[in-house]
């Protein structure tokens, strides 16, 4: 072959490289524009996909657009779409993504959506295990009416509050044997259902007058309450409130559960702590 026809292949060749390429760059353009059928923009190198734009669209008509059928909708979210690639491309060339409060923020954030998720999800299942029977709602309304006069004393000894709470008609005399163990001595008060914690109420709304509970455990002391009077008072009918009265028995029936569960994971799970780390540090 001689050095012309040489030179004139390398020339076609040449030229119908560059036509390829000038017909690729016009066919990638006019259909493709950003790569592909599922890729709506481009925004220097990150893609904006039609899932990421139906899922900003589904947020988006929630709160402020009309209608995804207008185009200047569609426009308005994929600007928004435009803007905060932008300006995450922007925190990036800043290596604002690899700040170690930015990442700290990240596992935070991460932690908290396992905790969301996880919650959800047995608080779901627990539900449906729970049945809150008329029987119920009933004595909860009847609760609800009582007011109750009680005399709360709080003791830091089990003993005298035991017999304190034996002690009937004797029972300001063998108050004043223990005073030297009694902690709080409360005046003579009314209550009504929901001042005093659960624990306490379900133990003295199922007293009647002149009876004196058991020793109730107090934190690290004991209280005895004696009911010294009743009333019943003015609330809205059983048929208005029944609702009501049968959704906070359900949340409460649903947070024993949960505790109870909670209390399994622990018993079952391996936790060491260090008392003498804990001591020592400074929280400010």
């Amino acid at each position: 072959m001689t050095q012309y026809n040489k030179k004139k292949i390398g020339i076609l060749l040449m030229s119908s490289l560059i036509i390829i390429g000038l017909l690729a760059h016009k066919y990638w353009s006019r259909n493709t524009t950003a790569g592909s059928d599922r890729i709506i923009a481009n925004v220097e190198g990150c893609e904006i996909t039609v899932d990421d734009f139906k899922e900003a669209a589904r947020a988006s008509l929630s709160n402020k657009y009309a209608s995804a059928d207008n185009l200047k909708t569609k426009f308005d979210i994929l600007d928004d779409l435009i803007t905060k690639k932008l300006l995450i491309l922007e925190a990036q060339n800043k290596n604002f993504d690899k700040d170690a409060a930015f990442l700290k923020e990240i596992q935070h954030y991460w932690e908290q959506a396992l905790i969301k998720r996880v919650l959800n999800e047995k608080l779901s299942e627990l539900s449906l295990k729970i049945d809150v029977k008329d029987s119920e709602a009933e004595k909860e309304y009847a609760r609800m009416r009582q007011k109750i006069l009680a005399q709360t004393v709080i003791l830091h000894n089990k003993k005298a509050a035991e017999e304190l709470s034996n002690a009937a008609d004797n029972f300001d005399e063998t108050k004043a044997k223990y005073k030297d163990d009694i902690v709080l001595d409360e005046p003579d008060k009314w209550y009504l259902y929901g001042d005093l914690p659960r624990y306490i109420e379900d133990i003295v709304f199922d007293l009647k007058q002149g009876e004196t509970s058991a020793p109730i455990a107090y934190g690290s002391n004991w209280m005895v309450v004696r009911v010294l009077g009743e009333e019943k008072g003015q609330i809205e009918s059983f048929e208005k409130a029944a609702n009501s009265i049968r959704q906070n028995i359900f949340q409460r029936k649903r947070e024993e559960l949960f505790e109870k569960w909670m209390t399994t994971l622990r018993s079952n799970s391996s936790i060491d702590i260090s008392i003498k780390n804990l001591k020592k540090t400074e929280v400010k």
